[in-house]
């Protein structure tokens, strides 16, 4: 069975709670389950949440980085 991993950018918690009126009503727990219905048992994912919005251009570029966890 093949793994993916599925990185959530920030504020993608926020959907469906946050100005549905332009978002939609669809929250990322309801993707997150559309998501593994349409995998079924073709792959098992996995979901990590990522409040990171990118690195500065004037930040170190020796500064360290995070890395997912194996699993």
């Amino acid at each position: 069975m093949k793994k993916i991993a599925i990185l959530n950018g920030p504020n993608l918690d926020r959907l469906g709670k946050r100005e549905p009126e332009i978002y939609g009503s669809n929250t990322l727990a309801d993707m997150e389950k559309a998501l593994r219905q349409e995998f079924g048992d073709a792959a098992q994912l996995e979901f990590f949440q990522s409040n990171h919005e990118g690195r500065s251009s004037t930040k170190s570029p020796r500064s360290p980085t995070r890395k997912l966890k194996a699993w």
